[in-house]
């Protein structure tokens, strides 16, 4: 049996990593992966989880999260990250920008997790 998850995340370089092991892991079901602003602002962040989505052929819808903290002023990495999160590497993928269509259907969803 997998343990159904959702990632909430900001895919840097080291998210990355991170999202393709539980893509590929056989314990865990990644139901979701939500994007926030971090190492880099949020348009880099949802594309990059769109580009790796997409890189592995992987059907996990990603829904674009907030572009900033709540409360914090957001302070990126891109002297760590790169430009775009990813160390200005480019994943050739089919996925660009396409948010809506691809986290419509999950908007009236619940996920319950047991923990």
């Amino acid at each position: 049996m997998t343990i159904p998850i959702i990632i909430d995340t900001d895919p840097g370089i080291d998210d990355i990593i991170a999202i393709s092991a539980a893509l590929h892991s056989k314990e865990l079901d990644v139901k979701l992966i939500t994007t926030i602003g971090g190492n880099v602002g949020i348009e880099h962040t949802t594309q990059n989880a769109l580009d790796i989505v997409s890189y592995f052929h992987s059907n996990t819808p990603v829904a674009k999260g907030v572009d900033k903290p709540l409360i914090n002023t957001l302070e990126t990495a891109e002297h760590v990250h790169g430009q775009n999160g990813i160390g200005n590497a480019q994943i050739n993928t089919t996925l660009h920008n396409d948010y809506s269509r691809r986290t419509c259907c999950y908007r009236n969803e619940r996920y319950y997790l047991e923990f």
